[in-house]
């Protein structure tokens, strides 16, 4: 919720400081004294205590010795997402507010703050769907089906009104919380392994937003400024790939129940 609050504030923090004729180095300084107050309360409040059964359970297994990693065709398609999930949120908060431009809206930035507004609807959304009892995998399959259906509607369509709901639909289904689902889903095949099956699915992030944003700025060098749909079709496929790697957590983990 912290993340996609600042999302949805940046652009008026931006215009604020613009309109005011303040230095943008402002921002830097806000976030700066921001982070050292987050280190402070990160050292002074406790963290909180570990359950009886993860307490037994990491016990067993330091005097056990090193657990054996389950590296399996489920276990590895269930670390990739992170790569899939990644892209598809970074892919389009990098090119929708020059697909804004192409499209004739004139202020593109308030894309952003439309994908934070659907970014904090699906955090909030998605936690009650799982109260409720629909299942992790489930949602790694069905919001990135959605992501696709709404990226090729902003594809087909060339109209600002499509890219301002469909900025709130992928900000919903892409942003909130994905990435997060598929680590916690990568911990159930790593449970004595928790804090490299969260890793192995960051690494993946990681290189998602280095290779991915790299390969995107060098299709806008050579196309220009047909880029950004080109772009969304890039995205349609590495998506498409996300809800195949997806199906295969999905059957592996009903046979490992």
């Amino acid at each position: 919720m912290s993340i996609v609050t600042a999302q949805f504030l940046l652009p008026f923090l931006i215009g604020f400081i613009a309109s005011s004729h303040m230095s943008y180095h402002t921002i830097f300084i806000v976030c700066g004294i921001a982070m050292l107050i987050d280190a402070g309360l990160v050292i002074i409040l406790p963290f909180p205590q570990l359950k009886q059964a993860e307490v037994i359970a990491t016990t067993n297994a330091a005097t056990k010795g090193k657990p054996h990693l389950n590296f399996n065709k489920s276990s590895v398609a269930a670390i990739l997402p992170g790569f899939t999930t990644s892209t598809t949120f970074m892919l389009w908060l990098n090119c929708n507010q020059e697909l804004g431009q192409l499209y004739g809206i004139k202020d593109a930035s308030v894309l952003q703050s439309c994908d934070a507004f659907g970014a904090a609807l699906g955090v909030l959304a998605t936690a009650q769907l799982i109260k409720l009892g629909l299942k992790e995998t489930t949602i790694l399959v069905l919001y990135p089906a959605i992501s696709v259906v709404m990226l090729l509607l902003c594809y087909v369509i060339t109209a600002p009104f499509v890219l301002y709901i469909g900025s709130v639909v992928i900000g919903y289904v892409a942003v909130g919380g994905l990435l997060q689902l598929a680590t916690s889903t990568t911990i159930i095949f790593f449970p004595l392994n928790k804090g490299l099956a969260t890793s192995m699915v960051m690494i993946a992030s990681s290189i998602a937003n280095y290779a991915v944003l790299s390969g995107a700025a060098y299709i806008t060098n050579v196309l220009g400024k047909g880029a950004s749909r080109v772009i969304v079709l890039l995205n349609v496929g590495i998506t498409i790939i996300g809800i195949i790697l997806s199906v295969i957590v999905k059957k592996g983990q009903a046979q490992k129940i």
